[in-house]
């Protein structure tokens, strides 16, 4: 009784003061209504600006600086902030009985409904937004848990259960105003699937695209991919339902569909990272020409300086029958290879000769680095590489190079 008299002389004040000009009773009415609505929405965003200010903000910044990060993940995704649409829903609601609706007027009652609409939208909007916010701090917290360890990532799967969610949000507003069963509103959404399906097609594939490389492990967050059919090289700097971002090594970025990852080729080299390894695959071209069958000299002074710490199983190798300056400087290199300390002789390594061309016989190195990042890998290959030209000339072979387009043994 008392927010009813409350109510009437709420609306009455407004209507014999601010409004008593306006002769007619219905449009009095309205505007009254209308008046007493933005009153209400002005103080509730005035106090929405002081909550997030004073108190929500002051919340976030004791959990972003917790140890705990779950407490993080919710700081950072505004978990608490959604509450404060809370008070916009709160208005709509019981703004509307404030609306004067004693007065029997069809357009002050069809706005006093549509406000009353409005405020059961924002509820469920506001659970909604806060069973997505709260998917999204489970997503950051377990990144955060595993970095760029983790196997398994479920961002894929958030992003489906957050459109479910909205979905399913839309659904359940629709028959709770129709009061019809949620069974009875999807039978009708089944006519207009269709038209749905047109126009969010290239969502609904993303979605599906993703949640696929998500089962399949073909991509994460972090992971250094080359997509040859869009020139993307590097790292993988974001991942959404529709696009995926790959910062390439010169610091561009390329833009991938989501689709692609399932129709075109995905190079990832992550699991380079894990092996222990990185591949060199390098040849040295050498001269036929400088090839000749060692005589005891050449092989005396290649034992002291090469041979002295090989096997009695490796010597015998060297030892057995005539040898030629490239069998040996072979026999050198596959030993060479085995004991480097920076090579990991764990994994596959061999030397051998590749199909003789115009450039001389190819001599290919195959072996891993320990080192897998590209500043460490290449120093090491260089280091490498420099002992192998340098000990060319101790086994007198020559290494071609071209000069003035005319080839020319080193």
């Amino acid at each position: 009784m008392k927010y009813n008299y409350f109510k009437i002389n709420f609306n009455s004040l407004i209507q014999d003061t601010m409004l008593s000009s306006v002769s007619n009773a219905g449009i009095r009415s309205i505007l009254g209504a209308t008046i007493v609505m933005a009153i209400l929405l002005i103080v509730t965003w005035l106090f929405d600006k002081l909550l997030r200010k004073f108190v929500f903000e002051k919340i976030n910044q004791v959990l972003l600086n917790s140890k705990s990060l779950f407490l993080q993940a919710i700081a950072e995704n505004r978990v608490l902030n959604v509450l404060s649409f809370l008070n916009f829903a709160f208005v709509f609601d019981f703004g509307s009985a404030l609306v004067d609706a004693t007065i029997h007027d069809r357009h002050v009652l069809y706005l006093s409904n549509f406000i009353t609409q409005l405020a059961y939208l924002g509820y469920f909007i506001l659970v909604a937004l806060i069973i997505t916010r709260i998917l999204s701090t489970v997503n950051d917290y377990y990144e955060r848990s595993f970095g760029n360890e983790y196997e398994i990532p479920i961002y894929g799967y958030i992003k489906m259960l957050q459109v479910a969610t909205w979905i399913l949000t839309a659904v359940l507003y629709v028959s709770f105003m129709l009061a019809k069963s949620p069974m009875v509103v999807l039978t009708g959404v089944g006519a207009v699937s269709a038209v749905f399906l047109f126009i969010f097609k290239d969502t609904i594939l993303g979605l599906l695209s993703s949640i696929q490389a998500t089962a399949n492990q073909i991509i994460k967050l972090g992971d250094w991919v080359n997509i040859p059919s869009f020139n993307a090289n590097g790292v993988v700097i974001d991942v959404s339902l529709t696009i995926i971002k790959v910062q390439n090594w010169d610091n561009t970025v390329t833009s991938v569909p989501t689709v692609a990852l399932t129709t075109n080729s995905v190079q990832n080299w992550q699991p380079m990272f894990k092996s222990g390894g990185r591949r060199i695959r390098r040849s040295v071209n050498i001269d036929i020409n400088s090839i000749k069958v060692c005589d005891e000299q050449l092989i005396t002074r290649l034992y002291d300086k090469y041979f002295h710490n090989f096997s009695e199983a490796e010597l015998l190798k060297v030892q057995y029958g005539e040898k030629s300056n490239l069998a040996l400087f072979r026999l050198y290199l596959i030993n060479f290879i085995e004991h480097h300390h920076l090579l990991n002789s764990e994994l596959l390594h061999f030397v051998r000769y590749l199909e003789p061309t115009q450039f001389g016989i190819p001599l290919q190195i195959y072996a891993f680095t320990k080192a897998v990042y590209i500043t460490e890998h290449e120093a090491g290959q260089s280091e490498i590489f420099e002992h192998i030209f340098m000990a060319c000339n101790d086994f007198e072979l020559k290494i071609f190079q071209i000069k003035d387009n005319i080839v020319l043994p080193i």
